[in-house]
């Protein structure tokens, strides 16, 4: 399988990595590190084993790909509503075979599907605890699983050889049906922890739930994705919430990756993970106050550092 991963921080340099591993042809898309990665690839440290991944291939921009060919096109990038990827992508290739949204938030793939309809469009969740630790350099301290599944367009073989692909490489992950509902179950945390950390100045995971307020907030906002979720015709479990808390106790301290694009002065996915969410809330005719509240403070915090 010839892949073509677009936007290699901490998630594209992992996931790609173990892609290769695994046996595929990985080219990847390196703006930023380009000098870096084209010298020596990415060093890799991680729970899994520390490595070294050096693409077959590496483009300093998405134009540079015109004419090439690939079997499938892994988006990678942090989703901003400011970054039209579905148009660069559009522009570089007509149609394509294959793309996977490897992004957080919920309704991510929307632009991809109007942009291409007639192309087969995967959606993908990693629940990880990883982080760019410098040029072509990124961390990986904890889990790491992969949920994957088929959103919409042609279906082919593509899932199942990229779920073959991922268990050579040791990568734990499970190809589901209904993707959607996998999306509503990652921003049970992601609506909660990623803006909260951001909010509270530099909290880490463990340093929100020992804060027994903080740690309320947290189970209120999480609540409201469960009644999100079942407006969009998914029934989560109500023990997903106190499941998600437990979890995150279990885990080594951590700085989310909204906090730690705040940090460095990138602009935050808070459309993504709270935006659409509030935009379907409204839709739907749902009171959603904690997240709300929650978007706003973070908005705020936001425009300030500008």
């Amino acid at each position: 399988m010839k892949v073509l991963v677009v936007g290699t921080g901490a998630i594209g340099g992992l996931y790609g990595g173990k892609l290769s591993q695994g046996g595929a042809h990985v080219s990847v898309v390196a703006r930023s590190d380009y000098d870096a990665v084209l010298r020596s690839g990415y060093e890799i440290e991680s729970v899994w084993g520390d490595f070294q991944f050096m693409p077959e291939r590496v483009f300093q921009s998405l134009a540079a790909c015109k004419g090439q060919d690939f079997d499938l096109i892994v988006v990678a990038t942090k989703a901003l509503p400011e970054h039209h990827l579905w148009s660069d992508l559009k522009s570089v290739f007509s149609n394509p075979s294959a793309i996977l949204i490897l992004q957080n938030g919920i309704f991510v793939e929307s632009a991809y599907c109007e942009a291409f309809p007639d192309v087969e469009i995967l959606s993908g969740l990693a629940f990880v605890c990883a982080y760019k630790k410098g040029p072509a350099h990124v961390q990986h301290v904890d889990y790491g699983r992969l949920t994957l599944g088929h959103f919409s367009g042609p279906k082919s073989a593509i899932l199942t050889q990229l779920l073959e692909i991922f268990e050579a490489a040791e990568v734990p992950t499970q190809g589901v049906e209904a993707i959607q509902k996998y999306r509503w179950i990652k921003l049970i945390w992601n609506a909660a922890f990623n803006p909260l950390s951001v909010r509270q100045g530099g909290m880490t995971t463990q340093a929100i739930l020992a804060d027994s307020i903080l740690e309320n907030r947290c189970r209120l906002i999480m609540n409201e994705v469960l009644l999100l979720a079942h407006e969009d015709g998914y029934e989560l479990a109500s023990d997903l919430v106190e499941k998600n808390i437990r979890d995150t106790r279990l885990m080594k301290p951590y700085k989310t990756s909204m906090l730690l694009d705040f940090e460095r002065g990138h602009p935050l996915e808070i459309e993504a993970i709270l935006g659409n969410a509030i935009r379907f809330a409204a839709l739907k005719n749902v009171p959603v106050p904690n997240i709300k509240e929650l978007y706003d403070e973070v908005t705020q915090i936001s425009r300030l550092r500008r």
